[in-house]
């Protein structure tokens, strides 16, 4: 996250803007991205909606608006009670609620 806003930092440091973007990205790729979209003229972060089955929630979206959820870290969370019995999480480390 510091190097990120370096960057944009520096991208408006030259008078440039700042654009965040994803493709196609699970709601933990993307959470990142959403803390820093006060900082970006423009922002296209619904790669999660695209996904089937995204092993992570916390951001909204699916109303068209995505939200930083309050507290520390990231804000998302598992889909399942169990990360383990997930594919796509089971070989994952712990994420701090």
């Amino acid at each position: 996250m510091a190097a990120a806003r370096r960057l944009i930092d520096t991208a408006a440091g030259y008078g440039m803007d700042v654009m965040l973007g994803c493709l196609v990205a699970s709601t933990l790729g993307i959470a990142p991205a959403l803390h820093l979209a006060g900082h970006a003229r423009w922002v296209d972060l619904d790669g999660h909606l695209l996904l089937a089955d995204d092993p992570w929630t916390g951001i909204g979206g699916a109303d068209g608006t995505l939200r930083t959820p309050g507290g520390p870290g990231l804000g998302v969370r598992p889909t399942v009670a169990d990360p383990a019995a997930h594919p796509a999480l089971a070989a994952q480390p712990e994420v701090p609620q």
